[in-house]
Order: C-alpha cells, then sequence, then structure tokens
C-alpha cells in the first residue's frame, strides 16, 4: 500500500457515508426490509457511522505506516425525489448483489411505503469526511 507513495507523501481518503432517511421513517422502511431484505434492514445514525470511520482510521494508524492524522466531517442534508432515492440505493453493493426479482420487490415496497408517508421526496442526511495522513 505505501509503496506508491513518495517519502513523506500523503494518504488522502474521501468519503460520503451511505445516506440515511430521518428516524422516524427508518420503522416504516424497516417493516420493508424485513420482508424482502432482512440484511440490509438497519440504521445507521452519525454515532455509528462515526464509529465504523474510526474503526477503520484505527487499524491505518496501527499499521506504523502513516502519522500526522487529520480528518474533518461535515454533516450534509439533501432532499431526493423518491426515484433518486431508489437509484442512489441500486449503486450501494448490497443492493447490487440481491437476486434481481428481491431487489424489485424490495424497491417496490420501499417506493409504495415512501409515497405514502412522505410524498414525493424523502429528506436524507449522511457524513461527508476528508481524511489526511503523512507516510512515515
Amino acid at each position: 500500500m505505501t509503496a506508491a507513495l513518495k517519502a513523506r507523501g500523503a494518504l488522502i481518503l474521501l468519503w460520503n457515508m451511505s445516506a440515511q432517511p430521518p428516524y422516524e421513517v427508518y420503522p416504516m422502511l424497516d417493516e420493508v426490509y424485513q420482508i424482502h431484505a432482512p440484511s440490509l434492514g438497519r440504521y445507521e445514525d452519525r454515532k455509528i457511522q462515526l464509529a465504523n470511520l474510526n474503526q477503520f482510521v484505527q487499524k491505518v494508524k496501527d499499521s506504523g505506516y502513516f502519522q500526522d492524522w487529520k480528518s474533518e466531517y461535515l454533516p450534509c442534508e439533501v432532499t431526493y425525489s423518491i426515484d433518486d432515492y431508489l437509484a442512489l440505493l441500486s449503486t450501494y453493493s448490497p443492493y447490487i448483489n440481491l437476486e434481481s426479482q428481491q431487489r424489485d420487490l424490495l424497491f417496490a415496497g420501499l417506493r409504495e411505503t415512501l409515497e405514502k408517508n412522505c410524498g414525493n421526496n424523502i429528506q436524507l442526511s449522511y457524513l461527508s469526511v476528508f481524511q489526511v495522513a503523512r507516510k512515515r
């Protein structure tokens, strides 16, 4: 991993964490997940997302290859149409890995629930993160 970096080179990581619906909406969506894809039925609030990021950062720090670690976290809010939200989900690996029929049933259930409870749009939140470290 470090051979690609020059001496004192920088490792720069840019992340957008998975977009999350409002917590109040999630229990309704979880009912659909439990029917069609139980393994995907999880809510990742900012605390969980930060914990996941920090686990990764700790592994990089523990490798001994990097120093002077810096991170910035920016909470973001965005409104998506239901179509755009489902299109976004379809880009996430766990959804890509579903059998097409299972994914279609899941998305149909999500669409129905979202349209019934949120109208045509859904507010999402996510963390945008950058992390920089120098090669030892």
